[in-house]
């Protein structure tokens, strides 16, 4: 399914999702519009449930009516998964939220944002900017071998 991000960016915008990077770029028909084919159903819903920053592309040639059906049931799935296993965001205290909001961001939010708008920047920014993995030990010194 192709997903168009609605961030455009000179070069298009890269998002890892899993090891599997997807560019989204601009569309053949039209380059004002920057998508990725997504078909993993897992990184469908992830995709799907960032709102504002993603959504199902249907060129003009297609069937707009099916495709937007296909949206509403991963978007349904994307509901079921939220309400089934909240995230970290989603069991956080007011204050808690606004210190990762400015961890992630360097600034506090804005006082009369929402909370799930606040929760969707941090989930959004962090699938742009994915935190980084565990350091590697490094591996001991070799033993000499004795004679």
């Amino acid at each position: 399914m192709l997903i168009r991000c609605k961030t455009l960016r000179a070069k298009g915008t890269k998002v890892t999702l899993d090891g599997t990077e997807y560019h989204f770029k601009p569309h053949a028909s039209d380059e004002t519009v920057h998508v990725a084919e997504v078909k993993n159903h897992e990184h469908l819903v992830r995709f799907m449930s960032i709102k504002e920053g993603y959504e199902v592309f249907t060129p003009e040639d297609e069937d707009e009516g099916e495709a937007m059906a296909q949206a509403d049931d991963i978007l349904a799935a994307a509901t079921v998964e939220e309400d089934d296993a909240p995230d970290d965001l989603a069991r956080m205290t007011v204050k808690e939220l606004a210190a990762e909001f400015k961890a992630t961001f360097g600034r506090a939010p804005n006082e009369r944002a929402r909370r799930s708008d606040v929760e969707d920047k941090i989930r959004a920014e962090r699938i742009m900017s994915p935190a980084p993995g565990p350091t590697p030990k490094p591996a001991p010194a070799p033993t000499p071998a004795s004679e």
